[in-house]
């Protein structure tokens, strides 16, 4: 079996950094390998995802691309796709706008697309989970650029200078002989028609993946609703007690009645570029919080408990949600919903009966 069929099995969806380049070499003909780099930052981090990717971008080993490996990388901004008319930071768009945000990148759904971000697990896990919630139907997620960049950066070849995928594919694929203007022109041309009719449009969101405020709200307010669903945070403990300020001005902190605390930092692993951790090791994460497969997976329908994650603005959320899936707790017939408003838009629009604030925490 090739390594992108055993990718393409895998249910976590994740690329390692020992995977990545013998899955560009794998890669060819009508499909590509793109890189989106997702980097993006909290508001009270002094670093731009758009600067580090001029910086910083990811880079295919020149023995790789010697091999005949090809790649382009774009980056992705989680604060340009997403309802922009919300007072809430990353709301999901519609599938139109959706489409448009994403139209400039180039995307086919032939493309291989893989996501990273110069942090490592942090904002990739959002624009990966964006892409499969949109239905683009070969998103993987890099687990980790930091990891990557360790152990092939020093000896790797820029991809990104192309203005366009559309270009750069057209410029891999003709022979070095055929220079002549008129000829370029021409294959440029008929590539970016071919590229503009193949581009990726999604139709519909499949709306299992997301919970709104209404929906949850109803959880937590129902007894018996809510002893059926599992809400996890990822927050840090002292934002999700009350102890410390959130990271935008005004905003109280504290969570939302049931939930608990399961802070993005421990489900990845800091010492190796926040790789995710094994499945052995997230399931005794995710143990202590009484999450296990008995209750989340086995079992018939309507007996398992639902699944339900968020954050601050709905970006780390999905850093939970793929450490669940790695950690084999979630059915396929009931996939983990992520709340997509978060504690942003929680905390504005729940009353103070639903902001719990407890300084006190076993998970400190």
């Amino acid at each position: 079996m090739s390594i992108r069929d055993q990718l393409f099995r895998s249910p976590t969806r994740l690329v390692s950094a020992a995977q990545l380049v013998p899955l560009a070499k794998a890669i060819s003909g009508s499909s590509r390998l793109v890189f989106l780099d997702a980097s993006w930052y909290l508001p009270n981090v002094p670093r731009s995802g758009e600067s580090d990717f001029l910086t910083s971008r990811i880079k295919l080993p020149k023995e790789a691309v010697e091999a005949g490996a090809f790649a382009v990388t774009r980056f992705a901004d989680i604060d340009a796709i997403k309802d922009k008319t919300s007072p809430y930071p990353h709301m999901l768009p519609t599938a139109a706008v959706f489409n448009q945000e994403i139209a400039p990148l180039g995307i086919t759904r032939n493309d291989t697309v893989v996501v990273y971000d110069v942090v490592g697990n942090f904002s990739a896990p959002r624009m990966a989970w964006m892409l499969e919630l949109f239905n683009h139907p070969s998103t993987f997620l890099l687990d980790t650029f930091p990891e990557y960049t360790a152990q092939y950066g020093t000896d790797a070849i820029d991809t990104t200078s192309y203005p366009s995928l559309a270009a750069a594919y057209s410029a891999s694929s003709s022979s070095s002989s055929s220079s002549s203007s008129s000829s370029s022109s021409s294959s440029s041309s008929s590539s970016s028609s071919a590229t503009t009719a193949t581009t990726f449009e999604s139709l519909s969101l499949d709306a299992r993946r997301v919970l709104s405020f209404e929906e949850l709200r109803d959880i937590v307010t129902n007894p018996a609703k809510l002893a059926n669903h599992i809400i996890l945070d990822a927050r840090p403990t002292g934002r999700f007690t009350g102890a410390s300020p959130e990271p935008r001005e005004g905003l109280s902190s504290g969570h939302v009645p049931g939930a608990q605390s399961v802070p993005f930092s421990e489900v990845v692993d800091a010492d190796h570029g926040n790789r995710f951790k094994d499945r052995d090791a997230l399931r005794t994460v995710f143990a202590a919080r009484g999450v296990t497969p008995e209750i989340t997976k086995e079992g018939k329908r309507g007996t398992r408990k639902q699944l339900v994650v968020m954050c601050g603005t709905g970006v780390t959320a999905c850093a939970l949600e793929r450490a669940l899936r790695i950690a084999e707790l979630v059915p396929e017939d009931a996939p983990v919903r992520v709340y997509d408003g978060s504690w942003t838009e929680w905390a504005q629009r729940a009353p103070e009966s639903l902001i719990v604030k407890d300084p006190i925490s076993s998970h400190v």
